[in-house]
C-alpha cells in the first residue's frame, strides 16, 4: 500500500472513531509531519465539497468564509477525539452550522493540523480551480533499487535492471550471467589473448552485486562503479569509485589490489568496505575480516583508515547501506544528506549556511523519502520539497 493511501485510510478511521491504539500513535506522528499536510488539506476540501446535503446548500462564495472562520480559530496540538464537544466548539466559532460528516473533517483542521495546515486555501481561486488541487500534490519519492549498467570491453552497454535473467554476453571465453535479485556473475574459463576490461556502474538510486571472474564478491552502493579485467593474470587489480563492500577470494599467489581516487589498498583474503565518493572529504576503508595494507599501514579487523589515520571502525554504521538501512547515529548532518541524495536521486540544497544537527536513529532504506524526512523532523530538520526532486534545507 502506498504512503498516501495508507495516510488517508487512517484519516477515515480517525473520523469514524475506529483507530486502534497503535494506528492512533502512528497517525499522530504523521500529522506532525508537514509533508502530509497538503494531502490532509486536499482530502478535507474534497469531503467538504462532496457533501450532498450540507455544503451544496451553501453558495460557493460562502465556502471560503467557513474555512476562513475555522482558520482564524486557535490551533490546538495533540491528537484529540472528535466528540460532540469539539464539534460544537467548531460550530460556535464558524458563522454557519456545519453538517456532521464534513464538520468532523473541518474540526480536524482546527484540532489536528493547526491553521498552518491549510493556509494556502485562503488564496485559492474559486471552486472550479480548487478542484484541481490534488494534481498539485508532490508525489512521494520512492527508494532506490537494483539498478546498474554493464559496460563491455568494446564500449557497448547493457542496462542490467531491464535485462532478462540468463546469459547476457561473452568476454574472452567467459559468460556474463545475470542472476536473480540484482546479481551479476562471470562463469567459465578465460581463453587468454587480449586483456579485456568491463565496468559495472550504478546510478543515483541504484545498487548492485557482482561476482568477479576470480570469485570475489562486490556490492556496489548508489552512484558507484567497479572496473576490472575479465581475466586476472598475476596481480588482481580493480578500480572503484563511490562505495563498495568486498569479500575477496583468497589467493596468496595473486595479491588483490583496489585502487580509488587517491588510495591503493593491498588485500589478502578479507572483507572490507571502501567509501571513496568524490564529494566526501577523504576515502575511508573499514575492515571487517582479514587484513589490508594502505601504504605502510596495516589494518586489523575492527579498524578504519581515513586521511592517513587509523581509528576504531563503527562497522554497524559503515556497513549499514549493505544491510539495507541508514544509520545516522552521530552522523554529520551534511554527510547524512549526501547519503539521502544518492539513494533517492534528489538534489539537496541549503537555503543558508547550515548549522550542525545532532542526528540519531536507524531507518530502513526501503522507505519512501517522506517517511525518512518525517523521522528526521523529530531531531530538528526543517525542509521544503520542490519540483524536480529538489530538497531545500531551511534550518538556521
Amino acid at each position: 500500500m502506498d504512503t498516501r493511501h495508507y495516510f488517508l485510510e487512517l484519516l477515515d478511521k480517525y473520523v469514524e472513531g475506529t483507530l486502534l491504539p497503535e494506528e492512533e500513535r502512528e497517525f499522530a506522528l504523521m500529522l506532525q509531519n508537514r509533508s502530509y499536510h497538503e494531502w490532509l488539506s486536499v482530502e478535507i476540501l474534497d469531503k467538504l465539497e462532496m457533501d450532498p446535503v450540507g455544503l451544496k446548500k451553501i453558495p460557493e462564495e460562502r465556502t471560503a468564509e467557513i474555512l476562513s472562520a475555522i482558520l482564524k480559530s486557535e490551533p490546538t496540538t495533540g491528537l484529540l477525539p472528535l466528540t460532540a464537544d469539539t464539534e460544537s466548539a467548531v460550530n460556535h466559532r464558524s458563522p454557519f452550522p456545519l453538517r456532521s460528516t464534513w464538520l468532523r473533517y473541518a474540526a480536524m483542521i482546527l484540532l489536528l493540523a493547526g491553521a498552518a495546515t491549510v493556509l494556502y486555501l485562503r488564496h485559492q481561486p474559486p471552486k472550479k480551480e480548487m478542484a484541481l488541487a490534488p494534481s498539485k500534490v508532490q508525489p512521494d519519492i520512492l527508494p532506490g533499487g537494483n539498478k546498474a549498467t554493464l559496460t563491455l570491453s568494446d564500449g557497448s552497454t547493457i542496462v542490467l535492471d531491464s535485462a532478462a535473467n540468463g546469459s547476457l554476453a561473452s568476454q574472452g571465453g567467459l559468460k556474463i550471467i545475470k542472476r536473480d535479485a540484482g546479481m551479476l556473475a562471470y562463469e567459465g574459463r578465460n581463453t587468454g589473448g587480449e586483456q579485456l576490461y568491463n565496468k559495472v556502474s550504478t546510478p543515483k538510486g541504484g545498487q548492485y552485486q557482482l561476482i568477479l571472474p576470480d570469485g570475489t564478491k562486490v556490492w556496489l552502493n548508489a552512484a558507484s562503479s567497479v572496473r576490472f579485467p575479465t581475466a586476472f593474470t598475476g596481480h588482481r587489480t580493480i578500480e572503484i569509485s563511490g562505495e563498495s563492500y568486498l569479500e575477496v577470494a583468497p589467493d596468496h599467489n595473486r595479491p588483490f589490489f583496489v585502487k580509488t581516487r587517491g588510495t591503493t589498498i593491498q588485500v589478502l583474503g578479507t572483507s572490507f568496505n571502501v567509501n571513496a565518493y568524490a564529494d566526501e572529504v577523504a576515502d575511508k576503508i573499514s575492515l571487517l575480516e582479514g587484513s589490508v595494507k594502505i601504504g605502510s599501514t596495516v589494518l586489523k579487523p575492527g579498524q578504519a583508515y581515513r586521511s592517513g589515520k587509523v581509528m576504531a571502525a563503527d562497522l554497524e554504521q559503515d556497513l549499514a547501506w549493505k544491510n539495507g538501512v541508514f544509520n545516522f547515529d552521530n552522523k554529520p548532518f551534511e554527510e547524512a544528506m549526501r547519503q539521502l541524495a544518492r539513494w533517492y536521486d534528489i538534489q539537496v540544497v541549503y537555503e543558508r549556511p547550515v548549522r550542525e544537527i545532532q542526528f540519531g536513529g536507524t531507518f530502513k532504506r526501503n522507505l519512501p523519502l517522506s517517511e525518512v524526512l518525517h523521522f528526521l523532523e523529530g531531531v530538528g530538520l526543517r525542509y521544503r520539497l520542490e519540483a524536480n526532486n529538489r530538497l531545500v534545507i531551511l534550518n538556521n
